[in-house]
C-alpha cells in the first residue's frame, strides 16, 4: 500500500485505496480523495469448519466471533 500511495503521489498514477488508509498518508498537494458511494455493495460471506473434534482453540475462539459479528 505504502508504494501504491507514493506512485499516486507522483501525479503520474491512481489508485484505489481504503478512505482510513489514505487518511494515514495524509494529503499532498496534487492528490485528490474521492469518496466511491455508488453502486453500494454488499457480501454475504459463510464459514465452515469440518466436523473434528476436538475443535482447535483457534478455530472455536474464530467461529464465535464469527457468530458475534454475524447480521441477523
Amino acid at each position: 500500500m505504502t508504494l501504491l500511495f507514493t506512485h499516486i503521489q507522483t501525479g503520474s498514477w491512481s489508485g484505489i485505496l481504503p478512505e482510513k488508509l489514505a487518511g494515514i498518508f495524509g494529503h499532498s498537494p496534487g492528490v485528490r480523495i474521492i469518496p466511491i458511494v455508488e453502486p453500494e455493495v454488499i457480501y454475504t460471506i459463510g464459514l465452515i469448519a469440518g466436523p473434528r473434534e476436538p475443535i482447535t482453540p483457534l478455530v472455536r475462539a474464530f467461529m464465535m466471533e464469527a457468530r458475534r459479528a454475524a447480521v441477523k
